[in-house]
């Protein structure tokens, strides 16, 4: 192989750390040096001390359920990462920089390897400081030493990179495929929201269909997800590596569902990493044409107002109408915005029906069920929505910035139009997770409009708290921007704390007045206050004019 991979590699860590030019070092060195005492000393006494002002002791449920548990994580975490890349891939075909370093002296496997390799830093930090928030509780209720700590993180970091290799394949291939088209750009829309459903289709038949399958042949089926491998490898670690005497009966229990023993597990991760890597070096040869093909052709396709939209303007006239509809037609054209949208409502489906499958037999209150997967539900969409809404969705670039300055209160309009855009497509976004799972739960009607109630309320209010954020500090739609990352990181920070104090606030008014309806009803009042504030003060601060 040639050398070329190592400058590719070298320009793509350059340009995911173009935030420090020439600090890189020193900034990453003191991330490092932070992420490790993060993971190995901090994390476990924060989680501690946050468990012990909350009155909460999970130990007994982690004990008991430590390998489901672990499958549920890392479950999570595989879809996650073959998922998002694919799906954000989509958003538009680029294939001209990857043909003009292919019509050079280099190969697609260098390329791939290099485009891999750059980005292997900030994957790392990025598990550094993301892994020790799930690891370190069960790390504290099994009380595993620091020699198990380290090869549980170490374990999972390879399993990450053996993934994302896989799903940057995946990407690649995609849209060296679609650039062969000259409608490439809207065959990658109309794939990008199915593609979720590519991968859910597959798993929910694995999940429900577990059980008799098991039956027929003998062996779990769950064992054919690369995640069980590396999830029941951790569960065998941290079992090794704990300083405490468990019970036999427990032991007896790990074994019964940890089928395997370790050794088979570390067996199958090797074979899986270096399976996909060699096959990604024996495919990528295949996946790119030089010769003249019609991918260079663009083909716009241009329709009218569909039924929904006709109905908008009719039910808004005048200017304020128009301008919502052109927001939601602006916002629905572009396949970044409905890639993420339709990201989210998958993955929103995925986490509480996991939950449920894994942990729903432990819990004999299905009331408890019911909150707990209608706040899962809720900071999923919350989290999205807002991000996608709020986030690369609000502003294009300062020319539309100083065009609606100019208009007579053009901000606010501005604000108040997408907020409503906002607040529409919430709606079949709010529904469609909901009726979902409401129909795998077998939840009655009411507790399903409940869920979805307090789902959509939750969404409007983290929508207007990313909103004033990013109207506060705009990025417009420079993703490589320093304003997106602290938009994005500051948004997510406020979404989350807001999302946990609205559960704890429910669960004190339910408690109080003994009403689970009384508890998701009000929980989702402090994060639709919050935002009503921050979306007013970035509208006014958006309407000042730049110096």
């Amino acid at each position: 192989m040639s050398r070329g991979w190592r400058a590719i590699a070298k320009a793509e860590f350059r340009v995911s750390s173009s935030l420090f030019r020439k600090n890189r070092v020193v900034a990453f060195a003191a991330a490092y040096a932070f992420g490790i005492v993060w993971a190995l000393l901090l994390a476990p006494e924060v989680l501690d001390a946050l468990f012990w002002t909350l009155e909460i002791n999970p130990n007994p449920l982690i004990q008991a359920g430590l390998p489901g548990i672990m499958r549920t994580l890392l479950l999570l975490l595989w879809v996650m990462l073959l998922l998002y890349p694919l799906s954000y891939s989509l958003q538009e075909i680029k294939i001209g920089q990857w043909e003009i370093m292919l019509s050079s002296n280099i190969r697609t496997r260098d390329m791939l390897l290099g485009m891999f390799v750059g980005k292997i830093p900030v994957y790392f930090l990025i598990a550094l400081i993301m892994a020790p928030m799930f690891f370190s509780v069960i790390a504290s209720a099994l009380s595993i030493t620091l020699f198990g700590q380290i090869l549980m993180y170490g374990v999972v970091f390879l399993f990450v990179l053996a993934t994302i290799w896989v799903s940057n394949l995946l990407s690649v291939g995609v849209q060296a495929k679609l650039g062969d088209s000259p409608r490439g750009n809207d065959l990658a829309k109309a794939l990008s929201i199915v593609v979720a459903l590519i991968f859910l289709i597959p798993l929910y038949g694995l999940m429900y269909f577990a059980g008799p399958l098991t039956e027929i042949i003998g062996w779990d089926v769950f064992l054919v997800l690369p995640s069980t491998w590396c999830a029941d490898l951790v569960s065998w670690i941290a079992v090794f590596s704990t300083t405490l005497t468990l019970p036999p009966a427990l032991i007896g229990l790990y074994e019964i569902v940890l089928v395997l023993p370790p050794i088979l597990y570390v067996a199958l991760l090797l074979l899986f990493s270096l399976g996909t890597i060699a096959g990604g070096f024996w495919v990528s040869e295949r996946m790119f044409s030089l010769e003249s093909t019609r991918g260079a052709e663009k083909v716009i396709t241009v329709a009218g107002d569909n039924v929904v939209l006709r109905g908008l303007k009719r039910l808004m006239p005048g200017s304020f109408g128009t301008l919502t509809v052109a927001s939601i037609k602006e916002f629905s054209r572009k396949a970044q915005n409905v890639s993420r949208v339709a990201y989210g409502a998958i993955l929103a489906i995925i986490l509480p029906v996991i939950f449920n499958v894994s942990l729903g037999a432990g819990f004999a209150d299905p009331i408890m069920m019911l909150v707990l997967s209608t706040f899962m539900v809720s900071m999923m969409l919350g989290m999205i929505a807002g991000l996608t809404f709020g986030g690369v969705g609000f502003l294009e670039s300062k020319d539309q910035l100083w065009i609606i300055q100019s208009g007579p209160s053009g901000v606010w309009r501005y604000m108040k139009a997408r907020l409503v855009q906002s607040f529409l497509i919430s709606i079949p976004l709010v529904l469609f997770p909901t009726g979902v799972i409401s129909y795998i739960m077998s939840l009655a009607l009411f507790d399903a409009l409940l869920m979805s109630l307090h789902s959509y309320v939750l969404m409007c209010g983290c929508v207007m708290i990313a909103t004033g954020i990013t109207a506060l500090n705009p990025a417009y739609e420079d993703t490589k921007s320093s304003a997106y990352y602290v938009n994005t990181f500051a948004s997510i920070l406020v979404i989350m704390v807001l999302v946990l104090g609205s559960l704890l606030l429910g669960l004190r008014v339910g408690s109080f007045f003994e009403n689970i309806y009384l508890l998701l009803l009000t929980a989702g009042a402090p994060a639709l206050l919050v935002g009503l504030v921050m979306a007013g003060i970035g509208a006014y601060r958006l309407s000042a004019p730049e110096s």
